[in-house]
């Protein structure tokens, strides 16, 4: 099997993203999407795309900084699922954390649905996270 690299670059998501991420969820979800960026707009949150040359995003996710005090929350992070396990979410996880730093804040949370089937927590947490 060839190995293929492909650059990727991480910026805002802005509006005219969203018919573009109709992979990532629901019209419900695209709908919340774009009342996320509202509050982008107000610096209240950061949502982010990892894109490819083509520009396309191909992972998602905010980070928010009005749920908890003195921390960033990171919270509806997606990659398309082709593409899923290739590292592009700890990419947009990295970046994350660089917006979260660059605000003067050295803690970020994370939450997951239990009903998430790739984010099976390791037995000691599974109590926590019902």
């Amino acid at each position: 099997m060839a190995d293929i690299t492909v650059s990727l670059t991480v910026r805002a998501l802005i509006h005219e993203d969203l018919p573009s991420c109709a992979w990532s969820g629901s019209g419900t979800h695209l709908a919340r999407m774009a009342k996320a960026l509202d509050r982008a707009a107000r610096g209240e949150v950061d949502y982010l795309a990892v894109c490819p040359p083509s520009g396309l995003p191909v992972a998602v996710g905010g980070v928010d900084y009005a749920k908890t005090p003195d921390a960033g929350t990171l919270w509806q992070l997606a990659v398309h699922e082709a593409l899923q396990s290739c590292g592009i979410g700890t990419v947009l996880i990295q970046a994350a954390e660089q917006r979260i730093r660059a605000r003067g804040l050295d803690r970020a949370e994370l939450g997951v649905e239990v009903s998430n089937p790739r984010m099976e927590p390791p037995p000691d947490m599974r109590r926590c996270a019902r």
